[in-house]
């Protein structure tokens, strides 16, 4: 079986970048805000995030509160972020929103983009992906990298906004040159397809390579197919099944399914039918079906694992369930050699499987 995600998959993420607000960054940027560490070491300021850096999460939040109450858009972030997470306090998206309205509102651009993250959720707020646009925008024009890259995703797919590639390819470029490995991605990307833009593919793998040394799966995948087809780069099959398992391991599900089928090709690796069932069986969970049909495979043949035709059966009817033609004939062959009783078992343990989440 040829390897089914390829170059013709890689393309900008969609609007809802991975980032997750943090406490950190809302802290760093808090920090940065009001020129912590230049006061003295007793200032309230100080001492409400030194609590927050060992974990006392109560006395940082009893010490910011006041400051946001006087109007500190930057400690309404830091409280909204704490009410968001639960830290120091129960877990409150409406209270959440409220401190994220206000410290946006008074011009703070990481609240922006946390309030943009919550209306484009619809996460403790009706989805709305216009406003979310709006406030990605405006953090972007603020100058936030993250809220660059979702803007640049909203306007690449159109939602919340007409569809314009090149603003998109600008708020990319802009965030990637603030080093946000996902814009480098998804600029990377654009560049490789000359989507909305000049086609550049030098600079589009340098972009993308760029984003799978800081860690982007997305990019870590796409490198990983260039590599894998030669494409921009040398062909190496060894490069690209390093850069499948770095994706794969972070939850890539393309990435986890050809890694598992270089194992069974030994290809860019020894040949490992254990390690490919491993890999197959991390994606089928995930409710993939290519990687239910091969795990199936490798159960009917006790290849890697121990054969199993209850096994193979379920994961055949898994994966026929969702229109895989060859796994319903495989299913059915299958079957001709198994009893009435274990067909029904196989058929029990398919509908009572659930996907991984």
């Amino acid at each position: 079986m040829p390897l089914r995600f390829g170059i013709e998959v890689i393309q900008p993420p969609s609007t809802q970048p991975r980032m997750r607000p943090s406490l950190k960054g809302a802290v760093s940027a808090f920090r940065r805000t009001i020129g912590i560490g230049q006061s003295r070491p007793d200032a309230p300021l100080d001492v409400a995030l030194d609590a927050y850096g060992k974990g006392d999460f109560p006395t940082a939040l009893r010490l910011l509160r006041p400051l946001a109450d006087q109007g500190v858009a930057a400690a309404q972030h830091v409280v909204g972020v704490l009410y968001q997470k639960g830290k120091g306090v129960p877990a409150n998206s409406a209270e959440a929103l409220r401190w994220f309205r206000l410290a946006a509102a008074n011009g703070n651009a990481e609240a922006q983009y946390s309030l943009a993250r919550l209306y484009g959720s619809g996460n403790g707020v009706a989805r709305d992906d216009a406003e979310a646009a709006r406030w990605y925008r405006l953090a972007a024009e603020a100058g936030n990298g993250e809220a660059r890259c979702a803007l640049g995703a909203a306007l690449y797919h159109g939602q919340g906004v007409r569809k314009d590639a090149a603003g998109a390819a600008h708020a990319y470029r802009q965030a990637a040159d603030a080093g946000v490995p996902a814009a480098q991605f998804a600029l990377g990307a654009m560049l490789l397809a000359g989507d909305g833009i000049p086609k550049d593919r030098s600079e589009g793998v340098k972009l993308i390579a760029k984003a799978a040394e800081a860690g982007n799966a997305d990019a870590q995948f796409a490198l990983a197919t260039l590599h894998d087809e030669g494409d921009g780069v040398a062909r190496d099959p060894s490069a690209a099944a390093e850069w499948y398992r770095k994706a794969a391991a972070q939850g890539h599900l393309q990435a986890q399914f050809n890694l598992g089928l270089m194992y069974e090709n030994g290809e860019g690796v020894d040949e490992d039918p254990a390690e490919a069932a491993h890999w197959y069986r991390m994606a089928a969970n995930r409710g993939d079906t290519d990687a239910q049909d091969s795990l199936a495979r490798l159960y009917e043949r006790g290849s890697g694992v121990p054969q199993d035709y209850l096994l193979a059966h379920m994961w055949y009817n898994l994966a026929a369930s969702q229109g895989d033609d060859d796994a319903q004939h495989a299913r059915e062959r299958i079957a001709s050699d198994m009893t009435r009783a274990e067909v029904l078992q196989a058929r029990r343990m398919a509908r009572d499987w659930r996907p991984d989440r």
